[in-house]
């Protein structure tokens, strides 16, 4: 197995019990504060290994995020702001699309690699969608785990609906670069550029 599928940012707990598999601009650090004040990890970082045998009994989830929408978040937060991906600073979005179809997206700075890179996609037991998340943070928090937490926003970007971002040819290399992104969150392109 490849260091990508193998190397995972996890956060776990055994009381409650869980392994998290923390994917970049979906809600990460609204979840990552409210777990830090009810839980102890027994393991948390950026890079471990994932083996099945010591998650096995633990809830394992994610919270993926609509591919064209992740992007766009990813480009007002780390590119405009001048943080990550220094060879597009000062470039149009459409530059910056271009930019990460040079990248191998399995194994790149985790806020464009591949959402599925980012977990073991046959191992998990639910994929949260950052669409819903408040939904989704109340169904994990509280009604899975029992914490009794209530939600916090923490580090949203600001910037208009994705649609107004995207040309007919960066829309589509984004639907085959991350195919399998779209295809785990049965994601579509929802276009509000012309409202």
């Amino acid at each position: 197995s490849a260091a990508s599928d193998v190397y995972k940012r996890q956060t776990s707990s055994h009381n409650p019990e869980f392994t998290w598999f923390r994917i970049a601009k979906c809600g990460t650090r609204t979840m990552l504060l409210r777990f830090k004040e009810s839980c102890k990890f027994d393991l948390d970082g950026w890079s471990i290994p994932y083996y099945k045998t010591q998650h096995s009994s633990r809830f394992k989830f994610c919270v993926v995020r609509n591919p064209w929408d992740r992007l766009v978040s990813c480009y007002s937060d780390k590119v405009v702001r001048k943080i990550l991906f220094e060879e597009c600073w000062d470039q149009d979005f459409s530059f910056f699309i271009r930019w990460c179809c040079t990248q191998n997206l399995d194994t790149a700075d985790i806020h464009i690699r591949r959402q599925t890179a980012l977990f073991p996609a046959d191992e998990i037991d639910y994929i949260a969608k950052f669409e819903n998340f408040s939904h989704e943070f109340n169904y994990i928090m509280n009604e899975r785990l029992g914490l009794g937490v209530e939600i916090l926003n923490k580090n949203t970007s600001e910037h208009k609906h994705y649609s107004t971002y995207y040309t007919d040819e960066t829309r589509a290399l984004v639907a085959d670069l991350y195919a399998s992104d779209v295809q785990v969150g049965n994601y579509t392109f929802e276009n509000k550029s012309n409202s």
